[in-house]
């Protein structure tokens, strides 16, 4: 009883503030990053490369003023790595050849600014967010210097699949979780132009940043066959594969230019 009273009193606040609700849908081109300290120790065996990945979404708000408002935002958010490594055996050149995807729903609760309602203006908004991981791909092989795959790797869910060295005969081994954390908590930040075309319609075009505070990696996922940690199983990428040794936490990290439409609703 107590929920429905405090629902209505919330409507009768917000119908009676006369403001305006606020839906939209963008597309956001962002570069993504996965910095862990390990990686980045690894020198030239193992360098970060460029990642460019795609978000869109849908947003839901309530204009408090015609130049802020309460901003909840559903964003598909394609994040990961590329890598490339290079290392000398015995005299031989072999390249590394790596990419990991990551795909999360991200719930952003954000406090917008914009002051752009008759002319171009700013827009700027900051908040919250939870992102709810969909999917992933962990994949990387290791090549001759005349481009023959020497080992590769593909992990998916809760399955690891490779080749026997010696038969050339795929193998699958099976982990008993998914070895990137299925929730996580983090910032927002964007900072850009508020466009009008109307009085009902705006065009945003900001540079969105955002930060997911926790480690994207799960290191207590194990392999079911021998109960190992998979993140100590000779590490992510690692070329030597040093045995148990303790990973550092991963950040996920994105910044992008997010293209915007807005449209306002007077309630």
């Amino acid at each position: 009883m107590k929920r429905i009273l405090l629902f209505f009193a919330a409507v009768a606040f917000l119908h009676a503030q006369q403001g305006q609700l606020v839906v939209g849908v963008h597309v956001l081109p962002q570069s993504t990053w996965l910095f862990n300290n390990d990686d980045s120790n690894e020198g030239p065996r193992l360098d970060y490369a460029h990642t460019l990945r795609f978000g869109a979404g849908i947003t839901v708000g309530y204009g408090i003023t015609d130049n802020m408002s309460v901003e909840l935002d559903l964003l598909y958010s394609a994040q990961g790595q590329k890598y490339r490594g290079t290392r000398d055996v015995g005299g031989v050149t072999q390249e590394l050849d790596a990419f990991t995807k990551i795909n999360y729903l991200k719930l952003p609760l954000m406090l917008h600014f914009h002051t752009g309602v008759e002319k171009a203006g700013l827009s700027l908004f900051l908040g919250p967010q939870l992102a709810l991981l969909l999917s992933y791909r962990d994949e990387w092989s290791i090549m001759d210097n005349n481009g023959n795959t020497i080992s590769s790797i593909t992990v998916t869910k809760t399955e690891l699949q490779t080749t026997d060295p010696l038969t050339g005969n795929p193998v699958t081994r099976n982990l008993d979780a998914f070895i990137y954390n299925k929730t996580l908590f983090g910032a927002v930040f964007g900072i850009g132009a508020s466009i009008p075309f109307s009085e009902a319609v705006t065009m945003d075009i900001i540079l969105r940043f955002d930060m997911l505070f926790g480690d994207a990696e799960n290191k207590n996922a194990k392999f079911t066959d021998t109960q190992e940690k998979y993140w100590k199983a000779g590490g992510k990428y690692y070329f030597d594969g040093p045995a148990n040794k303790e990973r550092a936490a991963t950040k996920a990290v994105t910044g992008g230019l997010q293209v915007r439409f807005n449209y306002f609703i007077p309630l």
